[in-house]
């Protein structure tokens, strides 16, 4: 998997992510902890895009850095990325945890982050019952599987068209 041009996974090694720890609002600090991540040997680094101040703020910190940017969304990342288009070509990468894309609408609102994962041609990973998933969404074709409360769910991405189903089902 290519992240940013960071490649992860196979026979690639190890590499660096780390998290940071300011108000994504805020440009400048944001910009300079991500430098000062990727300067102490930080190949990726992870942001919160937890509300819209947020979301409006990730190309300007992207632009200022030369590093891979993930974004870290929670409850309302269906949300931001479809209504901050720049954000979600931005970033790197989205990380999504299925347990806290919602509740009654948890299929919609997953559903929707991996529609603009499609167009964005941007990879997610997916965190979920003590396992992370990465899903890629570069290419023709890309299967998720994760848990929630128990249940096993899988959504095959074919050709741009999103079958989600219950494994456990079937």
């Amino acid at each position: 998997m290519d992240v940013g041009g960071v490649q992860l996974g196979g026979t690639h090694p190890i590499v660096v992510q780390s998290m940071t720890n300011t108000d994504t609002a805020d440009v400048d600090a944001t910009a300079a902890q991500v430098r000062a991540l990727h300067e102490a040997g930080s190949e990726l680094v992870r942001v919160t895009v937890n509300n819209e101040a947020a979301a409006e703020a990730v190309p300007d910190i992207v632009a200022g850095v030369a590093v891979p940017v993930i974004g870290d969304f929670h409850y309302n990342g269906h949300l931001l990325l479809t209504k901050y288009p720049k954000c979600a070509a931005a970033l790197a990468k989205y990380r999504i945890n299925p347990g806290n894309v919602g509740a009654k609408r948890r299929d919609e609102h997953f559903r929707t982050i991996i529609e603009v994962a499609l167009i964005a041609t941007r990879d997610i990973a997916i965190f979920a019952a003590n396992a992370m998933v990465e899903a890629s969404f570069t290419g023709v074709a890309a299967l998720a599987v994760f848990s929630v409360a128990r249940s096993t769910f899988a959504c095959a991405i074919i050709a741009g068209v999103i079958l989600p189903f219950d494994i456990a089902a079937t």
